[in-house]
């Protein structure tokens, strides 16, 4: 509150921002803390209340709308625009943007309602002198410190440096703000203005108005010394009129030079010497000697003009005293102003954040005060700025000088001779003043432009071309100087204090990485921009104010290999730095809070992290646009030169433009191929982070879960958009983000949170290659006029899907197309990765011969082979031969066809066949019977020359039905297990060969021996003997599917219904079951593997790898998930019927793909498609091929590899061809006799397969 017994009072701290006067208020207004804005009677919002009076209208009708003058920063601001600034003249001396001290009272009374009071002028004439006191105009002759409403006296507003368009917004240095107690509102509804103040509240605050009387305008004014008082009056007349003038211009630039000095000694008395002593700041350390450097200047130059002011011809003319003034000048000043950015940096930056040195201010602010007696004409900022503004004085009084008559004796020259040095030490002063400024502080910005540092006289005398283009040299150095300053707080505002933090922003492992792929090499960058911006510097001193083109492109042509070297690393590092910035923000709350505490630091302007490491990148694109303007003005130049526009120039001088032309259009090669050359590495680095951001913000549903290993180096994002779902029932059109990958198609829906986008995955990833077509089936629903393209992805396997997706536009469904062919084509060409290939083995040409026919040909439709089932390969004798096993029997034959095809066994329902190479045993599992041939038998009856005889004699292994055996190695000893039922429970049955019996030929029985029953029964009439000899026994109380050997000394795998038994042939540890699922099923895998087929097991890297239809799980051997893995889960991409290990990589077969995955990450690898597709083979270790893969797959012809090509042919037939799958990064080195399969040749020419399936 104001208190009422003070007749006026017009609160007016330094230390508080001017309001924008457009809107009258400001938010920092409210910081006042003698008056608070915000107090009842004081609010400037009243005058908007509904009960408005005469006051208020009469009020708005002489200020302008919308702006309260009751607030000083309003009234400033208002005053500042509307004041009559102009040339005044006072004794022959002209004074720029000058104004009396009548002009400004009279001004503040046109903004005080007539109604106010009695007497509005003293009113104005209070307030005029606060605003005196408080430092906004000063008298521009003497130290009068009372303001009087004369003509007498001139004023002018303290710069705001309109020469250098300099704006500060520190509310430590700024114009006056506060609150005009008088021009308020009183707080009574019923007070009116002008009542005398008659109100009864004890606080109005117009009654302190009536108060006001004349006495208030007696003025105690100190009259400023005159010439008449220096200079006897028997001296003055017999001075003539102009000698009069001239000597009164010389002693007030005396007494300008006497105050400046008096200023000097106060800054260093009062201000310095004793922060010196009271703080340890840096910046002002040197600060004393530049001010005595200054002082002593300057006595010398008034000492030297003291004697100029008694008339006497003897004395040096003044043109010569300020000439050789200029020449000492020369050092001093520029020297100062090149320290004084940083002192008023340091000054602001004290003022804002130390409450200590704002007291210490302060208390010498009162210093002055009671030394001087009188109130205080300058701020501490004020006096810092003190010798900038004295050094434009000397152009007042040596333009007053030489407005005179001219002397006889020539002193004039000398004058302006001066003029001109003194004009020159001005412009050198600013240019170090501006080289020295840099980008400056945050709370003081400068708009800097060539205009600001050159004389009119020197603009006026070169033309416009010329004038164009030193002002575009200008905005390149300046502009390279905001670039340098804004690099070099990177270290300070981020790279420091991250490493040094406690507790760590960014965890100490990994701290080194994160500012190396944040920052980069922008150290490098820098130092760069620091030799291009020095020699900038050095032309600029050396050839201000008209620079040459040549001292401006010479360091960007010297310096362009560190340019190319240092952006070419830096800008697809940057790319990838904004991503690092925004994924440490989203993850980590401390960077977070990091980043938004930099970005109030006074250094950092407001300005974010990304936009500090973004500041090279256009900077390389703005220096190009400089060099074209500068090309396109030099070219209008050299243009003007030919036509003879430009009269003053000679030959040298058009052969100079012609090289500054040439050597700009280097520069700006030079940079368009830097450009060039580096955007292959942005879209690069672009793609890199795109599929950063999808790694970490695809969300899968939790059954949906696909492995996308998107950070892998060679995986590529090819497309990405926006498309649509047909409305349902239930729903309206769906809008979905899709995403292309080189491997995978991935359907999402956005979602935004804390400024975070997830993507949601909508339906499962559809690997590469889809099925696509254009002519979907369209609901009924949508009209044929809807403005939709639709289009089909349909994708392979049991667990694929078929979408029909919608784009806005034709060409959007056609770019569509063109990318999903151009994944397609990736995936081609580079081989999917071409770890497996695919090799025919049988079916292109391949004739069967029937073992009992008469010659070649195909079987009849009754004698048809029927499905492959399986296909071991096996060696007689160096020959590779391959035993078909079908529905209808079993076939031998030579994949280089060198033997054709035989039906050499007539058994039916052939589920499974195996060769014991090492015995010369070949079983057969026929019709649940597990039979035993000797394998030189069956090569016998596969030759073209054996003639027909009867089927040989097998001997039954078991005489119980058989559900599916297996072979392998037990203690050094060659095994065979095999799976029969007893009831509810399956016994194990371990079997080994008896070498001895397997060699008697009395096994062998002709076809007279084996007739009628015995030959159905595949039994003779002589006992066979026995091949096999029990070893163990086990019972499993369950109900057994399938049986396997570990890669683990002694281990089987009996395939369950829902688990694995893990039975141990040599009683070490007792049996396990895996995977060990809970009763009440209460984890997310435990619930899946209840719900899913298991269909192998293996042993890896000391773990199980257990293999579901849909998934596969890493277990320890307790059978429990492994906790050794950061993912133990691995996602088939389709519903897999049959698992291959084939270390570092896991094979599934769906019966339309086989996919090829990577054991470590879970990626997919690789794709082969077919229809039909079925592993008939599947095992290593053969005799002679330890090292190969031998892995058979059967494919029916009625589809190619990668292409849908149907055969002609009888319906109800589907003819099945055999490949191997061939490793081709794994066995490389490997010699094969087998044909190579030609994909292409084969899609084009399908021949007829024996191998045939009935409908």
């Amino acid at each position: 509150m104001v208190p009422h017994d003070e007749p006026f009072t017009a609160y007016l701290p330094t230390g508080t921002p001017s309001p924008n006067p457009e809107f009258g208020t400001s938010q920092d207004d409210t910081l006042n803390h003698c008056a608070p804005e915000t107090s009842g009677h004081l609010n400037p919002h009243n005058c908007f209340c509904a009960v408005a009076n005469k006051y208020w209208c009469e009020y708005d009708a002489h200020a302008p709308r919308f702006i309260d003058m009751a607030y000083v920063s309003n009234v400033v601001s208002v005053l500042r625009d509307k004041m009559p600034c102009g040339t005044q003249t006072k004794g022959s001396i002209r004074y720029p943007e000058a104004f009396t001290g009548r002009d400004i009272v009279t001004a503040i009374q046109s903004f005080i309602p007539q109604n106010l009071c009695n007497a509005p002028h003293l009113a104005a004439l209070q307030i005029s002198r606060s605003l005196h006191s408080q430092t906004l105009f000063r008298n521009l002759e003497c130290d009068n410190p009372i303001l009087q409403d004369s003509t007498q006296d001139l004023y002018a507003f303290l710069p705001e440096d309109r020469a250098y368009r300099r704006r500060t917004e520190s509310k430590h240095l700024q114009r006056p703000s506060g609150v005009i107690s008088m021009l308020t509102r009183c707080y009574s509804p019923t007070c009116e203005a002008g009542s005398g103040g008659r109100c009864y509240a004890p606080r109005c605050p117009w009654k302190g108005l009536a108060q006001l009387s004349n006495d208030s305008a007696e003025s105690d004014a100190v009259e400023p010394e005159e010439l008449e008082d220096i200079i006897p009056g028997k001296a003055l007349r017999t001075l003539s009129e102009n000698e009069f003038d001239r000597q009164r211009i010389i002693h007030k630039l005396i007494k300008n030079e006497e105050r400046y000095i008096r200023d000097l000694d106060i800054l260093l008395s009062v201000f310095l010497d004793p922060l010196y002593e009271a703080f340890t700041l840096s910046a002002f350390e040197s600060l004393p000697n530049h001010i005595v450097e200054l002082g002593n200047s300057h006595r010398r130059l008034l000492s030297a003009l003291y004697p100029r002011r008694r008339e006497d011809n003897s004395n040096q003319s003044i043109g010569d005293i300020l000439l050789e003034a200029s020449c000492e000048f020369r050092s001093v000043y520029p020297t100062y102003l090149g320290f004084l950015p940083s002192a008023e940096e340091k000054v602001t930056r004290e003022m804002e954040e130390n409450p200590d040195f704002r007291l210490f201010i302060e208390k010498c602010d009162r210093t002055i005060l009671k030394r001087l007696e009188r109130p205080l004409r300058l701020s501490f900022y004020q006096y810092l700025r003190r010798p900038m503004d004295h050094l434009k004085t000397y152009r007042l009084y040596l333009d007053a000088l030489l407005s005179l008559p001219p002397n006889l004796d020539g002193t004039d020259v000398r004058v302006r001779e001066a003029q001109t040095s003194l004009s020159t030490v001005h412009e050198i002063a600013v240019v170090h003043y501006f080289q020295a400024s840099g980008s400056p502080p945050s709370k003081c910005r400068y708009i800097w432009d060539w205009d600001a540092l050159v004389s009119q006289g020197v603009k006026e005398g070169i033309g416009k071309r010329e004038t164009d283009r030193q002002r575009i040299i200008f905005e390149l150095i300046h502009s390279e100087m905001h670039l340098v300053k804004d690099l070099d707080k990177v270290e300070g505002l981020y790279i420091t204090p991250l490493r040094t933090a406690n507790p760590p922003i960014i965890p100490p492992p990994c701290l080194d990485q994160f500012i190396k792929d944040v920052f980069g090499n922008y150290e490098e960058v820098l130092g760069y921009h620091r030799k291009i911006l020095s020699q900038l510097f050095e032309a600029q001193k050396r050839e201000h104010p008209l620079l040459n083109i040549s001292s401006i492109s010479a360091p960007f042509l010297s310096l362009f290999g560190e340019f190319r070297e240092a952006y070419m690393e830096y800008i697809p590092t940057h790319i990838h730095a904004k991503w690092k910035i925004e994924r440490e923000m989203d993850v980590n709350p401390s960077f977070r809070a990091f980043v938004d505490d930099r970005m109030r630091h006074p250094d950092a302007g407001r300005l974010c992290m990304q936009t500090f490491l973004n500041r090279p990148i256009g900077r390389l694109i703005k220096v190009e646009i400089v060099f074209r303007r500068l090309e396109e003005e030099t070219l209008g130049l050299e243009r003007e030169t030919e036509t003879g526009a430009v009269q003053d120039f000679d030959s040298d001088d058009v052969v100079q433009v012609s090289e500054d032309v040439a050597d700009l259009l280097r520069i700006i090669k030079n940079m368009r191929s830097v450009g060039k050359a580096v955007e292959p590495l942005v879209q690069a680095a672009k793609e890199k982070v795109e599929l950063e951001r999808y790694d970490v913000g695809l969300v899968f549903s939790r059954e949906g879960s696909v492995n996308l290993e998107l950070l892998d180096d060679e995986r590529r994002l090819i497309y990405q958009g926006k498309l649509f779902r047909a409305p349902t029932e239930w729903s309206g059109w769906r809008e979905y983000h899709v995403v292309l990958f080189d491997h995978y198609l991935v359907i999402t829906r956005p979602k935004v949170k804390h400024w975070v986008t997830k993507y949601h995955v909508q339906y499962r990833a559809a690997a590469i290659p889809p099925v696509i077509s254009e002519e979907p089936h369209i609901p009924p629903d949508i009209s044929q006029n809807s403005h939709v393209y639709p289009f089909t992805i349909q994708t392979r396997g049991s667990r694929g899907g078929c979408w029909t997706l919608y784009a806005e536009f034709s060409w959007v469904r056609e770019e569509w197309k063109t990318k999903l062919e151009e994944a397609v084509k990736l995936r081609r060409v580079g081989g999917e990765g071409r770890v497996f290939e695919m090799r025919m083995i049988f079916g292109d040409g391949v004739v069967f011969e029937h073992g009992q026919g008469q010659g070649k040909g195909e079987l009849d439709d009754s004698e048809r082979a029927g499905s492959v089932s399986c296909s071991p390969p096996f060696d007689c004798n160096g020959q590779q031969l391959l035993a078909v096993g079908c529905m209808q029997g079993i076939w031998v034959g030579s994949p280089d066809g060198r033997f054709p095809m035989r039906r050499v066994l007539d058994v039916k329902t052939v589920k499974q066949c195996k060769v014991l190479q090492d015995l010369g045993v070949f079983l057969v599992l026929a019709d649940k019977s597990l039979l035993a041939y000797r394998l030189d038998i069956l090569v016998q009856l596969s030759s073209p020359t054996a003639a027909a005889q009867s089927q040989p004699h097998p001997q039954k292994v078991s005489l119980r039905e058989v559900q599916c055996f297996t072979s392998g190695i037990l203690e050094g000893r060659t095994v065979v297990v095999y799976l029969t039922k007893k009831g509810i429970d399956s016994i194990v049955h371990v079997v080994e060969p008896a070498v001895d019996k397997i060699n008697e030929r009395s096994n062998v029985v002709t076809p007279k021996t084996a007739t009628g029953l015995s030959r159905i029964l595949g039994v003779g009439r002589t006992k066979p003997s026995q091949w096999f000899q029990s070893y163990k026994t086990f019972c499993v109380p369950f109900a057994a599917l399938d049986v396997q050997f570990l890669e683990l000394r002694g281990k089987l795998a009996i395939q369950l219904e829902r688990h694995f038994y893990i039975l141990d042939l040599i009683p070490s540890s007792r049996a396990v079951l895996i995977p060990q699922l809970t009763e009440d099923l209460g984890t997310a895998w435990s619930r899946r593997c209840a719900s899913a087929r298991p269909i192998a097991v293996f042993w890896y890297a000391e773990e199980y790898l257990i293999c579901f239809d849909e998934f596969g799980l890493f277990l320890d051997q307790d059978g429990c998930p492994s906790q050794s893995r950061e993912r133990n889960i691995i996602e088939w991409e389709g519903a897999a019927k049959r698992a291959v290990l084939r270390p570092p990589y896991i094979i599934l077969f769906d019966s339309t793909f086989v996919e090829v995955r990577d054991l470590e990450t879970g990626g997919l690898v690789q794709v082969l498609t077919g229809a039909g597709v079925e592993c008939i083979w599947a095992e290593c270790d053969l005799p002679g091929r330890a090292s190969e893969t031998c892995l058979h797959v059967a494919i029916n012809a009625e589809r190619s590899m990668f292409e849908d090509v149907r055969l002609e042919g009888s319906e109800g037939r589907v003819e099945q061809r055999i490949f191997e799958l061939w490793g081709v990064r794994l066995f490389m080195n490997i010699s094969r006799t087998y044909r190579v399969f030609d994909y292409h040749r084969t899609c084009v020419e399908l021949g007829t397969c024996p191998l045939s399936v009935g409908s």
